[in-house]
């Protein structure tokens, strides 16, 4: 089967293999994902002081160590870890071919670990394009720009590619990574959806029970498109719900809600996602720089507005939003007092 991305649970069965099952696996994997995590931080204070100088990057990097949301899901048996890092280390790759003699090695580098992004996460598949898009605009030289271009979606479709050919194969239809898209899109769209979690509580089509997943992944579409077009104006309304639980700055679930959850949500989101937002100030005047940092927030902006939308989908983007943070801080405080 191909319902969830390869990457993590590989991951995981090499943790496994080596240690077995208990605590000695679970702690191991927490230790390793820390250390990942670390690694994360370092990568976007390096990104964001290549993109925007030295202060924004030591902002971006306190941003990435201390928000409360990435140093919990280390803690955990979950993608998030991985994804950060991979994203951060596609977008630091980047930043770094935009000064390179020879871009297009790191351009290698970008397709990769947005291609293995991918294989973590599926919402994260156009992230290559996007990124290889970038290089083509943000470089200098047009040869080196097309090169850089085609050496990151190479590089890309080189990592994913095994994973495509592996389910034609096995299941005989071309799956980049996912069967599970169908499912998702018909949560969101169908007559019970709310623009959250109601998975377990659909009432999911007969006819779908006895497809193979290729099968019911495609009618599963065709089933959601249909609601839509049966009620756009209920369709945009459920988008704008998925937008605000992506970027609601307290946790979407009212169990988790207490006092001090929703006051250490509200100080580690509000100052990271207002100053996020007057990066937007710095378009002109470092129009690469900043739309390189804004790459994973728009993409996932986008792809939670069709798909459901929570806190934890919007961590792959977080360290981005430090490093566009830390730009606006700094060029707030060089703005010339009246």
């Amino acid at each position: 089967e191909a319902v969830r991305p390869p990457l993590y649970p590989l991951v995981l069965a090499a943790f496994q293999s080596a240690l077995g099952e208990g605590r000695p696996f679970a702690v191991a994997v927490i230790l390793a994902q820390a250390l990942l995590g670390a690694f994360g931080c370092a990568l976007a204070a390096d990104m964001g002081g290549r993109l925007f100088g030295p202060a924004a990057g030591r902002i971006a990097g306190i941003a990435s160590a201390l928000h409360p949301e990435l140093l919990l899901y280390p803690s955990l048996l979950l993608t998030e870890t991985l994804a950060v890092v991979l994203v951060t280390a596609g977008l630091w790759a980047a930043a770094r071919g935009l000064a390179a003699a020879s871009p297009w090695r790191w351009a290698l580098l970008c397709g990769a670990c947005c291609g293995a992004a991918a294989l973590t996460r599926a919402s994260l598949l156009p992230l290559a394009g996007m990124a290889a898009l970038w290089l083509a605009w943000a470089l200098p030289s047009r040869r080196q720009a097309l090169a850089a271009a085609v050496c990151c979606a190479a590089a890309a479709c080189a990592v994913v590619g095994p994973w495509t050919l592996r389910n034609r194969l096995r299941l005989g239809a071309w799956v980049p990574v996912t069967t599970k898209m169908g499912w998702d899109l018909y949560e969101q769209f169908c007559p019970e959806a709310t623009g959250g979690p109601i998975y377990d509580s659909i009432r999911w089509p007969r006819e779908v029970r006895d497809m193979g997943e290729v099968e019911a992944d495609r009618a599963l579409r065709r089933a959601a498109w249909r609601h839509l077009l049966a009620r756009p104006g209920r369709a945009v309304a459920l988008t704008l719900i998925r937008v605000r639980r992506l970027w609601n700055p307290f946790p979407n679930d009212p169990g988790h809600r207490t006092p001090a959850v929703m006051a250490v949500s509200l100080l580690a989101n509000l100052p990271l996602f207002l100053l996020a937002l007057a990066s937007v100030t710095l378009l002109r005047r470092a129009p690469a720089a900043w739309t390189l940092a804004a790459l994973p927030v728009l993409l996932l902006g986008l792809v939670h507005a069709v798909f459901m939308g929570s806190v934890r989908y919007r961590a792959p983007a977080l360290p981005a939003l430090g490093v566009l943070a830390g730009a606006a801080w700094v060029r707030l405080r060089e703005a010339p007092r009246p």
